[in-house]
């Protein structure tokens, strides 16, 4: 441990920050941009804007570029942020009690990084009421009772300084490795579709229109649900970023009486998110996993078309836009997001089938990819563990 300036002083909360509400009488007539807090200290994001006579509440608290922020609800999971300039006049709820510190004790950055930190939020758990997690709540005073270890404010400034130095270049990496993600996408979709020939030279190359429902087949293997028994279950992410793990289904607080077992290697889709690019293939960590009727599966005539051809052509977010526009009339983004894609609908797909020794090449530069991949994912949780482990020195005074 590196020897202090000074000592640092263990100090409430609440003598260096105060409760600080800009509060407002809804109009019923005006419209109000909304501001939310992302849990697990990843700031704040605009929500839909709301007009004052669709709200019950009475007051909303206006936000200042000084102001920190805290959700009653979600404070203990760390649903708490600075404000920006970008935010500032915006509104939240009054379930979002905000704060100005003193800037002669406390630099608001200083407390914007240590209000990240997960042992922070376990702390404020310890103060939350309530039953159960989704209704825990938190009152300011929770926030302002707690104590921290307090340097000097220009011992503040200077651990911003280095922690923001290598925050930043932790984000470079990871920028960095997102982009070798979205170049090995872009090669896996350009292979797939070849959109740099037209159609006489596609079929001069053997390449074929093909409804995909005679190179697919729908595979259902329902499983009746049981009381007393757990069900591995996982989600597809929109985007095409893949499949991810979700926590394991109680049989006794499962209301459907189905649930479809799937198989490595089928490729799957999310109705509901199927218009954002909600399409991915089982992998074998996922191998008899369980899913809704929500999630159709489908095996592939292996004759005709490999999986790893189909995952790399639903890739491509102009598809996405395409089946969206055709089945509901209207462009991609934010148009109705209760429309579901229809088993029938996508199988009635006619798409350009490559010849199989093409789409061979396509497996092996996915298999390639793949492995880079998760090369990279091993870095990722690496480069993940690395702030709050940076933090947690920090805050200790050990961050040379």
């Amino acid at each position: 441990m590196r020897k202090k300036k000074t000592p640092w002083k263990i100090t409430k909360l609440g003598n260096v920050i105060s409760l600080d509400l800009d509060q407002v009488l809804i109009d019923p007539s005006i419209e109000y941009k909304m501001v939310g807090v992302y849990s697990f200290g990843k700031g704040l994001f605009d929500r839909n804007p709301v007009i004052g006579s669709e709200t019950s509440y009475k007051k909303f608290n206006r936000l200042h570029s000084h102001h920190i922020i805290m959700s009653q609800l979600f404070g203990w999971e760390g649903a708490l942020a600075l404000c920006s300039k970008n935010f500032t006049g915006k509104f939240v709820s009054s379930q979002f009690p905000t704060f100005s510190s003193d800037e002669d004790l406390l630099n608001r950055d200083f407390l914007g990084w240590y209000i990240r930190q997960p042992s922070f939020w376990r702390e404020l758990a310890s103060q939350a009421k309530g039953m159960g997690d989704r209704r825990r709540t938190l009152n300011p005073n929770a926030l302002l009772s707690r104590e921290i270890l307090l340097p000097p404010i220009d011992e503040q400034e200077e651990i911003v300084t280095k922690i923001e130095s290598l925050n930043e270049k932790i984000n470079e990496a990871k920028q960095l490795r997102h982009e070798i993600s979205q170049d090995s996408n872009a090669l896996l979709i350009t292979m797939a579709h070849r959109n740099d020939l037209n159609d006489m030279e596609k079929e001069k190359l053997g390449w074929k229109k093909e409804l995909l429902a005679n190179v697919l087949t729908q595979i259902q293997d329902p499983v009746e649900v049981q009381p007393g028994k757990e069900y591995p279950h996982f989600g597809v992410y929109s985007f095409a970023k893949g499949i991810f793990k979700k926590n394991n289904l109680q049989g006794s607080e499962i209301k459907a009486k189905k649930l479809y077992r799937v198989h490595k290697g089928q490729f799957v889709y999310a109705r509901l998110n199927a218009y954002e690019g909600a399409f991915s293939v089982i992998t074998e960590y996922f191998d008899k996993h369980y899913l809704s009727n929500e999630f159709p599966t489908f095996t592939c005539n292996q004759s005709k078309m490999l999986t790893e051809f189909l995952a790399a052509y639903f890739l491509c977010p102009k598809i996405w836009e395409d089946l969206k526009r055709n089945v509901t009339g209207i462009g991609g983004g934010a148009g109705n997001r209760r429309i579901r894609l229809k088993e029938s609908v996508f199988l009635s797909m006619t798409i350009w089938l490559p010849p199989i020794e093409w789409q061979k090449k396509i497996k092996v530069s996915a298999k390639k990819i793949e492995y880079i991949k998760s090369e990279q994912s091993l870095i990722d949780n690496e480069l993940d563990a690395l702030l709050p482990a940076i933090l947690d020195k920090a805050f200790k005074g050990e961050l040379v």
